[in-house]
């Protein structure tokens, strides 16, 4: 068994919070595969390190899970490079970790589409998406509530308060004035609906 992680992070937000993760696990060698495909991939290797691999031509290159004792994924989509090393990985009996990084369930009525291939290990954002996982076929052996497993605390913290006011006044935003961020999915009768973004905006209101 090696001692490497290999993360799979497939959209810029992913990168960046692997700038945050890399750190949080001494002794462990943390490191990325990338898919150079991605439209977005400009942004995403930005944020690459020394060591970090790419795949070739949506392919997991030769020798990628050598010394690599766990794969997380941030999508488990059945695509052609996420089918890849979910299969080496299979066949070297490395575990997989899938990672919800939205309350897909709540926001889209049940409707999976992120997390269908085989995984040893899904992290489910709430109870109620566990739950419905485990409705869609997940076994719930397989399946663990765990929130949001990434901390931005540090980050935070280090945020310049001149930084916050500056964008207080360029938004218009009256000093004390509480602030809710919605992160919304698209519209579709299958998926996030408005009466589901009402919802959350009572929710929102209600504290």
């Amino acid at each position: 068994m090696g001692s490497a992680i290999l993360f799979n992070p497939t959209g810029v937000v992913h990168a960046r919070i692997m700038d945050i993760f890399r750190g949080s696990l001494p002794g462990r060698d943390v490191k990325c595969i990338f898919n150079p495909r991605l439209p977005w991939f400009s942004e995403i290797n930005k944020h690459a390190k020394k060591g970090d691999l790419y795949f070739i031509n949506d392919r997991l290159p030769k020798g990628a899970l050598d010394g690599v004792d766990a794969v997380v994924l941030f999508s488990a989509q059945p695509r052609i490079p996420h089918l890849d090393i979910v299969t080496e990985a299979m066949n070297r009996s490395i575990p997989v970790i899938a990672i919800e990084e939205v309350l897909q369930m709540a926001l889209e009525q049940g409707f999976v589409n992120e997390y269908v291939l085989p995984v040893d290990h899904l992290f489910a954002g709430s109870d109620y998406e566990r739950s419905k996982f485990i409705d869609a076929g997940v076994s719930p052996d397989a399946v663990e509530t765990t929130g949001c497993v990434f901390r931005f605390k540090e980050r935070r913290a280090a945020l310049d308060m001149r930084q916050k006011d500056q964008a207080r006044m360029k938004l218009g935003i009256a000093d004390g004035r509480r602030i809710a961020l919605l992160s919304l999915a698209y519209l579709t009768p299958r998926g996030e609906t408005l009466e589901i973004r009402r919802k959350l905006l009572e929710c929102v209101a209600g504290g």
